[in-house]
């Protein structure tokens, strides 16, 4: 499983439904699946980059992990509706929905690094900008390169792809990296 793989699950359910290969339910099902496998999947990636194997989740970490994805679970029937009002026998277009269809796909990156502050404990964790993305907010600009332990970014409640950033977290191809760089000096605020 890999970002990549849910991308491919997720646009094939969006592409299904659209073109009328899927039903309602055949779409909410197969998309409340793949939220469930993979994003637990992201979750397990995130730990073990902090030496922390699936088998080892603690209570808190698995109560964070399914409240996240019960959170976009809770977005399916939306979806399911603007694919419906937008098919393909309505003369819609499938772009428009792929479009719609990446905000998931981000969250595959959010989920791996909200691990990440819970299992990195004290291991410092870097904010990098990642190069594909062609623009950044001001908030991921002014993250970028910052160096603070995982619990300080748990504290502050300040993470890659998240809502309280001036991009909404939509766009954004920020993440944590594990690091050995010393530590920045100062508050982190956005």
């Amino acid at each position: 499983m890999s970002e990549s793989s849910f991308r491919s699950g997720i646009r094939s359910s969006v592409r299904g439904y659209w073109g009328g290969a899927l039903s309602r339910s055949d779409f909410t099902s197969a998309m409340s699946a793949a939220l469930k496998r993979n994003l637990a999947n992201a979750w397990n990636e995130g730990a073990v980059d902090c030496g922390i194997d699936a088998t080892e989740l603690t209570d808190d970490e698995l109560k964070a992990r399914d409240a996240f994805i019960v959170e976009q679970q809770g977005y399916v029937g939306g979806f399911a509706d603007a694919i419906h009002d937008n098919s393909k026998i309505a003369k819609g277009k499938l772009q428009a929905l792929f479009d719609r269809a990446e905000m998931w796909i981000l969250r595959y990156g959010e989920i791996r690094d909200r691990a990440k502050v819970l299992a990195c404990g004290d291991k410092k964790l870097e904010w990098k900008i990642n190069a594909r993305c062609l623009e950044h907010c001001s908030s991921c600009l002014s993250l970028n390169g910052k160096v603070k332990r995982a619990s300080y970014w748990k504290k502050v409640d300040i993470y890659p792809r998240g809502k309280m950033l001036e991009c909404g977290g939509w766009r954004c191809c920020c993440e944590f990296l594990v690091t050995d760089k010393p530590i920045s000096r100062g508050a982190i605020s956005i």
